[in-house]
C-alpha cells in the first residue's frame, strides 16, 4: 500500500498508517477518548492526535503538530501532516537513522501517544490495541481505493 502510493507521487509512511491505527482504536473504543477534568471525565467530540516534529532550526529543536483525525483515511492524515509540519519546520526534514546496518539521512516524523492511567483500566487497552492491530495488518482493507482516496484528497482543505 505505501509503496504503490508513494510511486503516484503521495507520501504515505508507516507512521500515517500507525496514527491511522490508532485512530481505528479510539473508534473502536471511544470511551478512551475522553478529557479529565478534576474527577469528571468529558467525552472528546473529535479524535485528535499530537504528532511531534523535528525542526532542526537554531531556535528548537522540536515542535508539534495536533491533528483532528476523526473519519480521515491514511492519505488524507498525510496531506494534513504534510502541510502542518512543512508550517512548523524552519529546515530540513531528515534524520539519521540505520537503515540495514547503515547510517543514512531519512524523512522522520515520530508518533507519541499519552493515554490517562486513572481513566484506563486492561479491557479499554485490550479492545483498544485489537482495533490498532486489525489496521496494521490489513491497512488497505479498511482505506478506500487509490483512487477514491486521491479524488477525496483532491478536494479536501489542506492543513489540520
Amino acid at each position: 500500500m505505501v509503496a504503490s502510493r508513494h510511486r503516484a507521487g503521495h507520501h504515505l509512511t508507516p507512521t500515517h498508517l500507525v496514527a491511522r491505527a490508532l485512530t481505528s482504536a479510539f473508534e473502536a473504543v471511544p470511551e478512551l477518548n475522553v478529557r479529565i477534568v478534576g474527577n469528571r471525565c468529558y467525552p472528546r467530540p473529535r479524535i485528535e492526535l499530537f504528532f511531534i516534529a523535528a525542526l532542526f532550526s537554531q531556535d528548537a529543536e522540536l515542535s508539534g503538530l495536533k491533528v483532528d483525525v476523526t473519519r480521515r483515511t491514511a492519505l488524507q492524515l498525510a496531506s494534513a501532516l504534510e502541510h502542518g509540519v512543512a508550517g512548523l519546520r524552519a529546515g530540513s526534514d531528515r534524520e539519521f537513522v540505520v537503515v540495514e546496518g547503515r547510517v543514512v539521512a531519512r524523512p522522520m516524523l515520530p508518533l507519541a501517544v499519552t493515554i490517562d492511567h486513572r481513566y484506563v483500566d486492561g479491557s479499554h487497552i485490550s479492545r483498544a490495541m485489537t482495533g490498532l492491530r486489525r489496521y496494521l495488518e490489513a491497512p488497505e482493507a479498511q482505506e478506500p481505493s487509490f483512487e477514491q482516496a486521491c479524488e477525496v484528497v483532491a478536494h479536501q482543505p489542506a492543513g489540520r
